[in-house]
């Protein structure tokens, strides 16, 4: 059984689903501390006018520095919502409006930051037609910190193989698959490389959210993960 766990990202990009569907059973690391300023409020779209990146922000309410990800809370007061929308229609015109469940998105109240980027990521995988098992690490309580953590949960859904970025190798983890190894998981890891698909404007710009391969494409971003 393939497993993979990442923190549940703001509208992540193309190869955060692409690791979903090629998983088994993917967690979401929801109860660990939360990266003020990160790729959990943060992400890109793309303006064809300009030909330039479009940044996306969720705004959230001040916390403590040990903070987990769960317990972060959207600062609603600000109209984050309303230009989301805004920059979604600018950017992509009346395609926005045809995805049903992206403008229901919208009409939903969210108090935390984590409930609206899962709901985001679990109808995005339906849309996409990505039908891996979704698990929030807060349910397992899990113990453990970095690695340590990684490989009890690995060990809890009894997994064999754990599917990482090829960015966590040269980072940490290609020091640390001995930890797996030792229990017997193997390290898999995920050298994406990302498509080039019909986008507006003149420059193709990659890495951007997922929401721009939608956006531009429609239901055909699900052929992008039939392999």
């Amino acid at each position: 059984m393939i497993l993979s766990i990442s923190q549940p990202t703001l509208y992540p990009w193309i190869g955060f689903f692409d690791i979903i569907k090629k998983s088994d059973t993917f967690v979401f690391l929801d109860d660990v501390q939360f990266n003020r300023h990160g790729w959990q409020q943060n992400n890109r779209i793309k303006d064809p006018n300009s030909e330039q990146e479009v940044w996306l922000n969720i705004p959230v309410k001040k916390t403590n520095l040990d903070t987990k990800i769960n317990e972060i809370k959207i600062d609603n007061s600000q109209k984050w919502k309303r230009k989301h929308i805004r920059a979604l229609e600018t950017c992509y015109g009346t395609n926005f409006k045809q995805i049903d469940w992206l403008t229901e998105l919208f009409s939903k109240d969210y108090e935390t930051l984590s409930n609206f980027n899962i709901d985001f990521i679990e109808r995005c995988c339906k849309y996409l037609e990505i039908k891996t098992n979704l698990i929030l690490s807060s349910t397992l309580n899990i113990p453990g910190e970095k690695t340590e953590k990684l490989v009890n949960i690995c060990k809890s859904l009894s997994a064999d193989s754990y599917l990482s970025t090829i960015g966590t190798k040269e980072k940490y983890l290609k020091n640390e698959e001995h930890k797996f190894e030792n229990v017997g998981i193997e390290v898999i890891y995920h050298d994406y490389k990302h498509p080039v698909y019909s986008q507006r404007g003149k420059k193709f710009l990659d890495h951007l959210s997922i929401l721009d391969l939608i956006l531009n494409l429609g239901y055909e971003s699900k052929n992008f993960f039939l392999r």
